[in-house]
């Protein structure tokens, strides 16, 4: 597969043009597949799976549907260490995959969690 990139898409063999979304993430996502809640500020809590974090949010699949926009608290446990913080829904994709933005009070919270990540994906 030999296409050219480019900075707001991809041209494939045949010079067409494919739309791609750009994403402004500032940390690497790691792929994970750990059991999350997930607390809405209204609602009962929602047991789901966690596919993928980074210091800046986590993608996320639940059955049920949560509205984009919403802030909602997220607690996992990542290699032993107990994760409780606040996300906001900022996607969602097939009606079960939702792309979550951590909302950290401090940057120094954030990068304990770029720090956490790092080491485990470096031990890998």
């Amino acid at each position: 597969m030999s296409g050219v990139l480019n900075r707001v898409g991809t041209y494939n063999e045949s010079k067409q043009m494919i739309q791609m979304r750009k994403f402004e993430y500032r940390s690497t996502r790691h792929r994970t597949d750990i059991p999350i809640l997930v607390r809405p500020a209204s609602g009962c809590s929602l047991l789901g799976r966690c596919t993928d974090v980074s210091a800046d949010g986590i993608g996320v699949k639940v059955a049920d549907e949560l509205p984009v926009g919403d802030t909602v608290t997220v607690e996992f446990t990542l290699e032993g260490c107990f994760i409780d913080a606040v996300a906001r829904i900022e996607y969602c994709h097939n009606g079960n995959y939702y792309g979550m933005r951590f909302q950290f009070p401090t940057e120094r919270e954030r990068d304990a969690l770029q720090h956490l990540i790092e080491s485990i994906h470096k031990v890998k």
